[in-house]
Formats: C-alpha cells, structure tokens, sequence
C-alpha cells in the first residue's frame, strides 16, 4: 500500500481535474483563482491577507516552465502552483486552489507536479514559506512529509524570502520555512 500522504508519485488530480503546465493563455485567470483561495483567510485573525492584490500576471509569466495548474472537466484554472530552483533546491512560491475547489486534493496533486518535476531534474529537496499555525499551512504541508526548517539550517534564500515576508506585514514568529526530502 503506498502512502497517500506524500506527494512523491507522479502528479494526477481527482477527476474531473487534470494537472498540467500553465500556458500563456491561463494567465489571465490566475489572479482571480489567487483572489478566490484568499477568501479562506476572512474567518481567521488573518483577515488582512483576504485583501492583498493577487500577483501580477506578468509574475506568473516569469514562472512559466516551473508553474502549474489544476483544470476543471472545461479546461479552466482553478487552482496554481509555482517554484522555481533556487540554492540547489526547489522553492514553490506559491499555491492557490479556488475557494469552490478546495478540499478535493488539488493542491497535493499541484505538490507532487512539482515533486516528480525536481525529481525528474535531479533536485533533492523542495522548499516553501508558510504560516506554522494555520490548518491549511503549516499542519498540512507537514502532513505531506514537509519538515520545519530551524532558523540554522535555513539557506539563505529562505531567509531572505522570510525577510521579504516580513517588510510585506506576515509576522515573522508564525512564519515557518519548511522542506521536503525526495526519496
């Protein structure tokens, strides 16, 4: 029996869903999908988070060749992921599913696109930033075999990343660089 917990196998999604790279054409969906997932903060005492502006469409076209979306049964985004190689590792700068999509295994599907990808290029490890505390954050990367990083074995693009989390109002004590070892 494999363990459904770790994304190490190759990328899929529930049906009616599909995984597949993000096309220039899916750009222009993005932030609304960005938006959407930023709903889920407006019941929590992160409510600020809800009314930051999604990123530019231009910042998704910089990721293209390490972004990823989760499309509906139409083709249409619901869902992102991007990283990119950074300090010998993989770093996803974000995920983002839909609000009306959440809870259905997206974004473990969009983590183990990327997973098979590092791995398919000979990375070793996948990072990300995220709030420890929150359910959907740090609880849930952890359940998918992602570590908390001590502030010593940080690289220091982690570091900086947390840093530029900071100028930008995320409290820096719920903060937490987390790591993901491929097997």
């Amino acid at each position: 029996m494999t363990d459904r917990s770790r994304p190490t196998g190759e990328p899929g999604a529930p049906a009616p869903y599909r995984i597949r790279p993000t096309q220039a054409a899916d750009l222009a969906r993005l932030p609304d999908v960005e938006r959407s997932a930023g709903e889920r903060f407006r019941a929590s005492d992160l409510a600020w988070v809800a009314g930051e502006p999604p990123a530019l469409v231009e910042s998704h076209a910089r990721h293209l060749g390490w972004h990823w979306v989760a499309a509906d049964a139409d083709d249409v985004p619901v869902a992102f992921l991007f990283a990119r190689p950074c300090g010998g590792m993989v770093h996803i700068g974000e995920i983002s599913v839909a609000l009306p999509h959440q809870g259905r295994g997206l974004g473990r599907a969009l983590i183990a696109a990327v997973c098979a990808e590092a791995r398919r290029q000979g990375f070793a490890k996948v990072t990300l930033t995220t709030y420890r505390d929150i359910a959907w954050n740090g609880p849930y990367y952890a359940s998918l075999g992602f570590r908390e990083m001590a502030p010593e074995e940080q690289p220091p693009f982690l570091r900086e990343q947390l840093a530029e989390e900071a100028r930008h109002g995320h409290d820096p004590a719920r903060r937490a660089a987390m790591v993901l070892a491929l097997a």
